[in-house]
């Protein structure tokens, strides 16, 4: 049954992700292979073992038992930390945070485990399993490796970058794709139950609860960040990582150089070289409900302005218009989340709402290959539970600061007016791709607000420059600004 749910959820995995090429393609290759593989000899129960395990190996460096920062430092520090730089962390590094998850500290001849290690366990019984998702870690190819903690070795099970279809499997979670490296813990909880039945499985729980922190703990020492994430779909996490049939997922976590912002730390660099110190007014022209026919109308526009724009994509929509989002991905243009279906956030369940953010950015990763941070509720309607969700998934909120109401009077010169007589550096605009006649007023809008001075960007460089960057489950603008068109003259 299990070796079904395998091949099941790797086909799956496979066509959702079939779009995106490169690494993934490779993906499937070897998928198919490691597939054929299971099923001909159920080859899961060959490494349930740790001395019986065959691939690539990587002698990691030995541990360092003298740090710079004392315990009580980094208990002060810990934070849960979801945003990584683009930038890859050291072998050195990578030893020290497994060394702090399950190495040896006190080595046992005899002992089937190898000896005591730095996370207590109920009779010393040791029931996890270690592996490591490898992306950029220096002078060692992506895959997934086990870690053998009695000899401080990796061993690689699984070859290929496998971050984008751990995070699928993790809701795609930013975090999880992003990282340079992910720890994953599995249990065995065979080992537990025939000295402590049922309770065995709540010792285990508990034991990873230990490990983590260690992790916690050993990351802000190292100067790096990591989050524990506890929401996946279990059968889809054991696939990517080829658990044994005896294996069972816990916990995920993602870990690197932390940033403060949901929006990359290569895009605040970029961002920093290319702008003046003095930069000129900064506005955002944003568009919900897409992509349609009309989108193609304001990329025209956009291009032969040189000017960027951001489009809120709707996730059910991309794929009828896979060209028109390339185009705009391809021209500069940032594609952020709308939702899958379009519904009000807050009338939804905690898992319908979890499935509508990261649905939606699967389709725009298949087809961008880049699973964005920020998302726009429809509506604009959030509520403290969505944003709670929102944080755990590590996705950043963006509304708007000025709404022209294109969706309720669709009339070009009442749209030019209204933004016209309100812009201000700093504004985002919130309009909708489906109608003509908000193409129509592009056709004013934007030479008129490049003429007046104001650069035309997306909403994430303007976050970055005037705003410091965004947060998860920081919410940006407003969603009730529309109100004063019914109380002003514009």
């Amino acid at each position: 049954m299990r070796t079904r749910c395998f091949i099941l959820t790797a086909i799956l995995l496979a066509v959702i992700f079939s779009a995106c090429g490169g690494a993934l393609e490779n993906f499937s290759e070897n998928l198919s292979e490691n597939l054929s593989t299971i099923a001909d000899s159920n080859v899961g129960t060959l490494i349930t073992q740790q001395e019986q395990i065959e691939g690539p190996t990587h002698i990691l460096p030995a541990p360092n038992l003298d740090g710079e920062m004392s315990v009580e430092q980094a208990i002060q520090q810990r934070r849960s930390r979801r945003n990584f730089e683009d930038r890859a962390i050291s072998q050195e590094q990578l030893s020290q945070i497994l060394w702090s998850v399950y190495g040896i500290t006190e080595p046992r001849p005899g002992s089937p485990r190898g000896g005591l290690r730095t996370t207590p366990s109920a009779g010393a019984l040791f029931p996890l399993e270690i592996y490591v998702v490898i992306g950029n870690v220096e002078g060692i190819e992506p895959g997934v490796y086990r870690y053998i903690s009695p000899k401080h070795k990796i061993v690689q099970v699984v070859e290929g970058d496998m971050r984008i279809m751990l995070a699928a499997a993790a809701l795609n979670q930013t975090a999880v794709r992003n990282a340079p490296a992910i720890v994953a813990y599995a249990a065995v909880f065979d080992r537990m139950l025939p000295r402590y039945g049922e309770r065995g499985i709540m010792y285990t729980h508990m034991e990873v609860g230990h490990s983590a922190q260690n992790m916690y703990l050993q990351a802000e020492a190292l100067g790096l960040g990591t989050v524990a994430v506890g929401a996946f779909v279990d059968e889809m996490v054991s696939a990517v990582l080829r658990l044994p049939d005896d294996e069972t997922p816990l916990y995920l976590m993602p870990f690197g150089y932390a940033e403060g912002s949901v929006l990359s730390a290569a895009l605040v660099e970029e961002l920093t070289e290319e702008l003046p110190e003095e930069s000129p007014p900064m506005v955002a022209l944003t568009f919900d409900d897409g992509p349609s026919t009309h989108t193609e109308g304001i990329l025209d526009i956009l291009e032969q302005y040189e000017a960027q724009a951001t489009f809120f994509v709707v996730g059910n929509r991309v794929e009828t218009h896979r060209s028109i989002v390339e185009r705009a991905a391809n021209s500069g243009n940032e594609i952020a989340n709308h939702s899958h279906t379009h519904p009000h956030l807050t009338q939804q369940t905690d898992s319908q709402v979890i499935d509508e953010i990261t649905s939606a950015s699967t389709a725009i990763a298949a087809i961008t290959g880049f699973s964005p941070p920020i998302y726009r509720p429809p509506f604009g309607s959030t509520d403290d539970r969505v944003v709670e969700i929102s944080t755990d998934l590590g996705y950043g909120i963006v509304k708007w600061t000025l709404d022209p109401l294109d969706w309720r009077d669709r009339d070009p010169d009442i749209i030019y007016r209204r933004i016209m007589s309100q812009i201000e550096d700093g504004s985002v605009i919130v309009l909708h791709d489906i109608h003509p006649t908000t193409v129509q007023a592009m056709e004013r809008v934007i030479p008129s607000l490049i003429e007046q001075g104001f650069k035309l960007v997306t909403v994430s460089e303007l976050i970055t420059h005037r705003y410091g960057g965004l947060e998860a489950g920081d919410i940006f603008g407003s969603y009730c600004a529309w109100r004063i068109w019914d109380e002003v003259e514009y």
